[in-house]
């Protein structure tokens, strides 16, 4: 079955700017939803009759058909007008064919309702009658079994700590949403991201109240000494070139290093706020030092940390190191609680949430 659209946008032009039109040539009734999957499992023998669930993957990306024609409301009807010449074939198969790389594919239902693929057209036919080219039959393929939403952004404006909630309502319950994240920072200052819902809080507490910030500094040190003597573990602390406990934020946050008695590392971020709140956590942060002259995009999906024309950007020239543990930002299903922390400094969050709805 072919499915019909109101109307589509591809590689900046749309199906009716083209003056084209959709239509199925045949009359079947099903929708692709390109979600069969497989289940990868471990083997069986005698003694082993059950075999271990490991996971599911899906088969193949969603591959749909689409048939166009040329706009009647152009044509008048003639079938003679109807008929593509040379010139217009070209058009056609240059406008959809010249990409090879998946491209977003913008569809507009018959109720005026938007939804988005990435992919490519892999196959383009003529639908001939009498000789003469009447329509296209196109088959797009997906880069995945699942539609997208359009671009979800989340403006936050930073001033020191900053909590935010994101909602990934992605229909892919047990798997995670990796966005793109641009900051652009208005001074050098210290930043530093942590997913509250994506970590593991190993304390949670109060250290003392008190006004001096040196003393505030070592009230904090006390309390990460305190929890590591609690549940043995050693704590190693980064040092900057003067041999001072590295510390970030204004002296509000530091990495450090939980060492188990055999040996087995724990990379932890701990910070408090202004009102002497403070939290150990392993895992869903990351700390960064940024320029004024420097604006950052973090594709956490594909990994990768690029300037604002898109030159790759050294870790080192952003305050990370080899050893250093980084965290690409991942929203799981439902809320998720944010924490930034910025001086002058403008992070922008988008994402598209991935939909299983098929071709339609």
């Amino acid at each position: 079955m072919a499915i019909i659209y109101k109307d589509f946008e591809y590689m900046d032009r749309s199906l009716s700017s083209m003056g084209l039109m959709c239509v199925d040539f045949e009359s079947e009734s099903e929708i692709p939803l390109g979600l069969q999957r497989s289940i990868q499992k471990g083997e069986t023998n005698r003694y082993r009759v059950k075999s271990n669930h490991i996971y599911t993957s899906y088969d193949n990306p969603l591959e749909f058909e689409i048939n166009i024609v040329k706009n009647i409301c152009n044509t008048g009807c003639s079938q003679s007008e109807m008929a593509f010449s040379r010139d217009e074939i070209r058009q056609v198969t240059r406008w959809l064919s010249s990409t090879t790389i998946p491209q977003l594919l913008t569809t507009t239902s018959e109720n005026d309702e938007l939804l988005n693929y990435c992919g490519i057209f892999t196959n383009i036919e003529s639908f001939v009658v009498g000789g003469d080219v009447y329509g296209f039959v196109l088959t797009f393929t997906n880069d995945s079994p699942f539609a997208y939403s359009d671009t979800i952004n989340t403006k936050i404006q930073l001033n020191g700590n900053v909590e935010s909630t994101v909602l990934n309502n992605s229909d892919l319950l047990d798997d995670y949403l990796y966005p793109v994240i641009h900051i652009k920072p208005e001074s050098n200052t210290d930043f530093y991201m942590c997913n509250l819902s994506d970590c593991t809080i190993l304390d949670d507490g109060n250290i003392a109240s008190v006004t001096d910030s040196t003393t505030q500094l070592e009230a904090f040190l006390s309390a990460i000494n305190t929890f590591a003597q609690n549940n043995r573990y050693t704590v190693e602390y980064y040092y900057d070139e003067d041999g001072y406990t590295k510390v970030w934020a204004n002296d509000t946050a530091m990495r450090i290093k939980l060492i188990e008695r055999d040996g087995t590392e724990h990379f932890c971020f701990a910070y408090h706020d202004s009102n002497g709140r403070y939290k150990i956590i392993e895992g869903g942060f990351i700390t960064l030092k940024l320029y004024s002259d420097l604006n950052v995009t973090i594709n956490c999906e594909l990994l990768t940390i690029q300037d604002s024309i898109g030159r790759m950007v050294h870790f080192k020239n952003i305050g990370l190191n080899e050893e250093d543990y980084i965290y690409w930002l991942r929203f799981l299903s439902g809320y998720n609680n944010l924490l930034f922390y910025g001086n002058d400094c403008t992070v922008e969050i988008e994402y598209r949430e991935l939909l299983k709805v098929g071709a339609v």
